[in-house]
């Protein structure tokens, strides 16, 4: 592994040094001013006035002792700026302050200050703000009569500033005058800033300023400004897409957590949805506001238009309006699809038997017969049956075609209008052959409006004629046995 040369770094910021006018001054530059990562190097210093010209006439600097040294001459506050070259030429530096008093004259006192901001809020920042602003000289003293207060340098940790021109802190800029007045403006790009969500939420940025008398006596203090939140409105982060339905068949949407943001950390959102021109959602459409999640069964196909309105806890909101696009749906629904078919196909237990399936619907509509998996060994008529779920016969017919097999239907003469979300039961009666697969209702089974529950579904009873049929009640195995129904929805006009 090579070595690379690391540049030093000013480790403990020199502070204010202070003289007087025809005394002697020494200073002597730590050692532990700058230090540097690399073993065994070694530092050379230089030092100029702090906007890189040469040190006042007074003032000397031995750079093999770090020694400051002279006598003033005049009273002010002097800057001066101090380099730390390593063997490999990387440097750094720093700027501090060396205050000459006049004999005779008495040291002001700088007194800390305090200032308040507040970010502005709503919509995109579009209302609020508070400028932090004052004097800091104002409760700074100075017991000398007659002396006349000025502000000679502003600082934000090792960052020296200009009188008059903004200083960046980090949540913001001062813009302090030597006169004492001062302006602090937030930056509103901040996203810290921006996460504080109410007045009590804060940050702060504090400023270092030193104030001198007329005869050049200096004293510093601290300005602190404290930045206060204000609650910003949500904003829509993704808009929904169009979310397609079918008529006749169960819609859910949820919408994502992201679809709206807000800055303001900590900050809870709650939902709202109408339809897109204001008015309530369409009948067959609900919303849970705790869950996002829209649901329901389209009974009319078209373009719904919807409209969700998300709002912090301070009351701001912001919406979005997507389409639900709902689709012609299918006039009839079975639960068993034509190429769903039996694993066992020539099963005969030697006596008539029902067998039959329970289902519901999730809309009112007709049932308008019966369809069944006939084995092509059946050689009987069939009577099939529309049951309630404890077994009051709803509707029969008789299906006759004693050759067919596979997939059959027998209309009733009249449809039977079924209530949406009840449990019914549909059958059909053979003379001994019939059809089944076993473990096939470990799960219940949807198509469209219908569901096939899985508890206790796949229905059998022994007995019966070809003429009157019977209500299954037993189960075995979970085995279905193909018996279906016809179902026409009740639409919306």
């Amino acid at each position: 592994i090579h070595g690379a040369n690391d540049a030093p770094v000013l480790a403990v910021q020199t502070t204010t040094q202070n003289a007087a006018v025809g005394s002697a001054f020494s200073y002597v530059l730590p050692t532990t001013t700058f230090t540097d990562v690399d073993s065994g190097e070694t530092l050379a210093y230089a030092a100029t006035a702090a906007d890189g010209t040469a040190l006042p006439a007074w003032l000397s600097f031995n750079a093999s002792t770090r020694t400051f040294s002279g006598t003033p001459t005049t009273g002010g506050t002097y800057g001066v700026k101090v380099t730390a070259t390593d063997l490999g030429g990387l440097a750094a530096n720093e700027t501090f302050n060396i205050a000459v008093s006049v004999p005779g004259n008495t040291t002001p006192t700088a007194v800390a200050d305090a200032g308040d901001a507040t970010e502005k809020g709503g919509v995109a920042n579009g209302s609020g703000g508070v400028v932090a602003s004052g004097n800091v000289l104002t409760n700074d003293t100075d017991p000398d009569s007659g002396d006349t207060k000025t502000v000679s340098a502003v600082s934000f940790g090792a960052t020296s500033g200009t009188l008059g021109s903004a200083l960046n802190g980090a949540y913001g800029s001062l813009v302090l005058n030597a006169s004492g007045v001062y302006s602090y403006a937030i930056n509103e790009t901040n996203a810290a800033v921006q996460a504080l969500r109410q007045s009590t939420n804060t940050l702060s940025d504090v400023f270092s300023y030193t104030m001198r008398d007329s005869a050049g006596a200096t004293a510093t203090a601290n300005l602190t400004v404290t930045i206060h939140g204000a609650n910003d409105a949500p904003v829509l982060a993704v808009q929904t897409a169009t979310q397609n339905a079918t008529v006749g068949s169960a819609f859910s949407y949820v919408l994502p957590t992201t679809t709206f943001t807000d800055v303001d950390s900590g900050e809870t959102l709650t939902y709202s949805a109408t339809a897109a021109d204001g008015t309530a959602l369409p009948a067959w459409l609900a919303f849970n506001a705790s869950t996002r999640t829209f649901s329901g069964t389209p009974t009319t196909a078209g373009s719904y238009g919807v409209k969700v309105t998300a709002t912090d806890i301070g009351g701001l909101s912001t919406n979005e309006t997507f389409t639900i696009a709902a689709a012609a749906g299918p006039s009839t629904y079975s639960l068993f699809s034509a190429s769903s078919t039996p694993a066992q196909t020539n099963l005969n237990d030697g006596q008539q038997l029902e067998l039959g399936v329970k289902f519901t619907s999730n809309v009112a509509g007709d049932v308008t017969g019966i369809r069944f998996y006939r084995s092509a060994n059946d050689n009987g008529q069939n009577v099939v049956d529309l049951w309630t779920a404890t077994g009051t016969k709803l509707a029969t017919a008789t299906f006759t075609n004693t050759t067919a097999s596979g997939w059959q239907t027998a209309n009733f003469t009249t449809p039977f209008t079924i209530a949406a979300n009840t449990t019914y039961v549909a059958s059909y009666h053979t003379t001994g052959a019939y059809v089944a697969t076993d473990s096939f209702f470990t799960t219940a089974v949807t198509n469209g409006p219908l569901t096939a529950p899985a508890a206790g579904n796949g229905l059998y009873a022994y007995g019966g004629s070809a003429t009157a049929g019977l209500f299954p009640t037993s189960t075995f195995n979970s085995a279905n046995y193909y018996a279906d129904v016809v179902f026409r929805p009740q639409l919306a006009a």
